[in-house]
């Protein structure tokens, strides 16, 4: 997963960066709707990845070290966490799609 995450942040940086300026940009509108869709696909594909290595991944690795002998007592706390955190992730992830179709990448 992170190696795709990685993959959304270089390609909507690459049009963030290379994408040519519309020819109607003028002094007074200097960053164009285009521009701006583009800068928010981008924060949001970094902001996916540092939630990813923050929050879910932590929650991953304790999932894997336990066993139906080890299963904590709040067990659930830490599935409802867990589902909130991808939830958000999810939706980030969907609304950084959708800026990078509507910034004409």
């Amino acid at each position: 997963m992170p190696v795709l995450m990685l993959g959304a942040i270089a390609t909507t940086g690459a049009a963030l960066v290379f994408s040519p300026p519309p020819a109607a940009l003028t002094s007074v509108n200097l960053l164009s709707k285009e521009t701006a869709l583009r800068g928010l696909a981008f924060g949001l594909s970094l902001a996916m990845l540092v939630q990813t290595i923050t929050v879910n991944s932590p929650i991953n690795n304790l999932f894997l070290g336990w066993s139906a002998e080890t299963l904590p007592t709040d067990w659930q706390k830490y599935v409802r966490r867990w589902n909130t955190a991808d939830s958000v992730r999810l939706a980030m992830g969907l609304i950084a799609f959708g800026s990078t179709l509507l910034g004409g990448v």
